[in-house]
């Protein structure tokens, strides 16, 4: 397990922060994030009243904090004593499953390659022992930000 606070990683807060704890990390190849759906998160009670289930939009967001997570850890490792700020640049996610109130979120985000400021990456989320969304996902470096 890691020992490392989510927000000494993420640049996120609450409400906006979509990660409770890193559960796993090999460096150059993955970080591994965990996110316990409380029912009482603003989001469940407009999506959908009865029937709370978290929007896909939330579900790529956790994803890219995920990539973040393997970047900020990384820098630790280079020693690097200050975090980059990194901005999504892109996504491509395919829902399999919705995702609803109560359960825990798991997501891997496998580093496929980082060139010229970019970072891309393999992310996976799953639920309940079910795939919820596959795909990719770049971040851009602040340097690439306009």
């Amino acid at each position: 397990m890691i020992n490392e606070k989510i927000e000494d990683l993420l640049p996120q807060r609450p409400p906006f922060l979509f990660a409770d704890k890193v559960s796993d990390f090999h460096p150059g190849k993955f970080s591994e994030t965990e996110l316990f759906l409380r029912p009482d998160f603003g989001f469940f009670k407009g999506h959908f009243p009865n029937n709370p289930v978290m929007p896909g939009v939330l579900i790529c967001e956790a994803m890219a904090q995920c990539c973040g997570t393997f970047i900020a850890l990384s820098e630790k490792l280079e020693g690097k004593s200050e975090n980059e700020l990194y901005y999504l640049a892109s996504s491509n996610v395919k829902f399999l499953s919705v995702v609803r109130a109560g359960e825990t979120l798991k997501i891997r985000a496998s580093l496929v390659k980082m060139f010229q400021g970019l970072a891309q990456f393999s992310v996976e989320a799953a639920s309940n022992g079910r795939a919820a969304a596959k795909g990719t996902i770049v971040l851009a470096s602040s340097k690439n930000a306009k």
